[in-house]
């Protein structure tokens, strides 16, 4: 006898055989020549008798052009295992974000600088992208901008950056980090039409593949929108602190020297959107992972 998530799976095979002989025209003798078995066995399966085998599925979904997953799909069983399985796959996904970003901050404190970390990780989430052309040519696109970035401020650290007052000094710096992720911003925004051109001596399939369906896409725009916000707001208050050197009197401006939050937390900010940014890579890759495997399914 079958169990009551077998009856589920029975009913749906029913409403299967009924719709191949209602829109194919097919008879119960012709369905069962194609299962393979024969008519009585059938009466058994659709009457709970017996349970239908694993290949008996297998070529009924071969015959309706359905995968095993259709045909099972809304049953309480499958339900239960699909909610599971997505409820380990976003603790699988939390768990790897967790970790890499845990690493990031490690890495924060022995002094390692953030960029080159960023830059590191980056070029693994690149190389595990094998199978996704549009998510590695994000991972590339970001690779690419925080390189330039480093190119800028690396130098301007080592050879300029004593010389020159604070104010002149974070000016600068914090121009080339907001500029940098303006650029960045614009490029994930509009990252299939430079894809799209970038890779235009592929196959036509190839680059179709930039065109499928980007789950952090928006996320990723609004993590470097932020980005950009934190680069501006620390050019700001540095003008504010720093009044005097505008031309406002040195009285009024003295109140407004200790305004230096961003300016004391600027790397630790920065590295939490690291952090975000690193998370999403991941999930996406993930995200992308599991559907695939539920398409091959």
């Amino acid at each position: 006898m079958q169990t009551s998530d077998e009856l589920e799976v029975t009913q749906r095979v029913r409403e299967i055989i009924d719709e191949l002989k209602a829109r194919r025209g097919y008879t119960k003798k012709r369905v069962c020549d194609l299962l393979g078995i024969g008519q009585s066995t059938l009466d058994d399966y659709l009457n709970g008798k017996s349970s239908f085998k694993l290949d008996t599925l297998i070529k009924l979904s071969q015959i309706s052009r359905l995968s095993l997953s259709e045909i099972v799909e809304g049953t309480r069983d499958y339900d239960r295992q699909l909610q599971t399985s997505q409820e380990f796959k976003l603790k699988e996904i939390a768990r790897k974000g967790i970790e890499l970003s845990l690493i990031i901050l490690v890495a924060m404190s022995t002094g390692l600088y953030y960029l080159s970390l960023y830059v590191a990780i980056l070029t693994g989430v690149y190389y595990l992208s094998k199978k996704s052309l549009g998510s590695r040519f994000i991972a590339l696109l970001l690779i690419a901008s925080t390189i330039i970035e480093l190119g800028f401020t690396f130098p301007f650290k080592l050879f300029i950056y004593s010389k020159y007052s604070g104010y002149f000094e974070n000016n600068i710096i914090y121009s080339i980090h907001l500029v940098m992720d303006i650029v960045t911003l614009f490029c994930i925004w509009n990252y299939q039409i430079i894809a799209f051109y970038f890779y235009k001596s592929k196959s036509l399939t190839a680059k179709l593949d930039l065109f499928e369906k980007c789950y952090i896409h928006a996320p990723l725009i609004l993590i470097y929108f932020v980005f950009c916000s934190v680069d501006l707001a620390a050019i700001v208050e540095n003008q504010i602190r720093n009044l005097e050197r505008l031309g406002i009197d040195e009285s009024f401006a003295s109140q407004f020297y200790h305004w230096q939050f961003i300016y004391d937390y600027y790397a630790s900010i920065k590295v939490a959107l690291i952090c975000c940014t690193v998370f999403l890579l991941i999930s996406n890759l993930s995200i992308l992972k599991a559907t695939q495997k539920h398409a091959v399914s």
